[in-house]
C-alpha cells in the first residue's frame, strides 16, 4: 500500500496535465456558426477572421481588409468572451463575461501542488485538502458546460469540458485517497544501508514482543 500512497503526487500531476490540455481544446462547439470555442480562445481572442473563416460571419470578398471586417472581428471576440451559457445568439450583445477560463484555474493550482509535492517528495495532508478544493472549479465548470449543451440543441460539449471534468473527478479521488492513506514520502521504497538503524522484532521467552537494534546483540 505504501507504493500506491507514494503515487498520489503523480496522480495530482496527471490531473493537472489533463486540465492544461483541456484549456486549449474546444470547451463547446456551436452549430449555428460552426465555431469551436476553447478557454484559450476566450482569453486570447481571434487575431484574424482567417482563423475561423470570414464567410461564416457574412464577410464578402470585397469587404476583406476593411473596417467592416475589423468590426466583425471585434464583434466575434466580444461574443466569444461573453457568457455563452446565458446566450448563444452571436448577434445579441451580452454584457456578462465568460467564466470559462476561471474554471481552468483548477489545473494551475493542481500543477503548483504537484510541483510542491515533488520538491518535498511527499503529498502532505494539508496539500491533499487543497487538492480537494482545487477539484471544485473543474467540476462546476463541467456541470455548466453540460447544462448548456442540454439546454441548447445547437451546442455540443467539447473535449475541453470533458478533460476539465476528468481533472475534477481525478483530483477529488486523489484528495480523498491521500487523506485516507497518507503519502509516506519518497518515490520508491528505500533499501536499508549499513548506516541505517535496522530494528528487528523478537519474541522473548514470555511471549512478549520487544524492539531491539540487531547491532546491540
Amino acid at each position: 500500500m505504501d507504493a500506491v500512497a507514494r503515487s498520489w503526487k503523480l496522480w495530482v500531476l496527471v490531473a493537472a496535465a489533463l486540465g492544461t490540455y483541456g484549456f486549449f481544446q474546444p470547451f463547446f462547439t456551436i452549430d449555428s456558426v460552426d465555431l469551436e470555442v476553447s478557454a484559450y480562445r476566450i482569453v486570447a481572442g481571434y487575431q484574424s477572421l482567417d482563423e475561423i473563416g470570414p464567410e461564416r460571419f457574412g464577410v464578402r470578398p470585397d469587404q476583406r481588409n476593411t473596417e467592416y471586417e475589423r468590426e466583425t472581428l471585434r464583434k466575434v471576440n466580444d461574443w466569444v468572451r461573453s457568457d455563452h451559457v446565458a446566450q448563444f445568439d452571436w448577434n445579441t450583445t451580452v454584457t456578462q463575461k465568460s467564466f470559462v477560463p476561471y474554471y481552468f484555474l483548477s489545473a494551475a493550482l493542481l500543477l503548483a501542488i504537484a510541483f510542491y509535492a515533488f520538491v518535498e517528495r511527499k503529498l502532505r495532508t494539508s496539500a491533499a485538502w487543497v487538492v480537494l478544493i482545487a477539484s471544485m472549479p473543474a467540476l462546476w465548470g463541467f456541470s455548466r458546460a453540460w447544462r448548456g449543451a442540454m439546454a441548447y440543441p445547437e451546442v455540443h460539449l467539447g473535449s475541453g469540458a470533458v478533460f476539465l471534468g476528468a481533472t475534477g473527478v481525478l483530483a477529488i479521488a486523489v484528495g480523498i485517497a491521500a487523506l485516507v492513506r497518507e503519502d509516506p514520502g519518497g518515490f520508491f521504497k528505500n533499501a536499508p544501508t549499513d548506516d541505517d538503524e535496522i530494528v528487528e522484532e523478537l519474541e522473548d521467552v514470555h511471549g512478549r514482543r520487544t524492539m531491539r537494534d540487531p547491532r546491540d546483540l
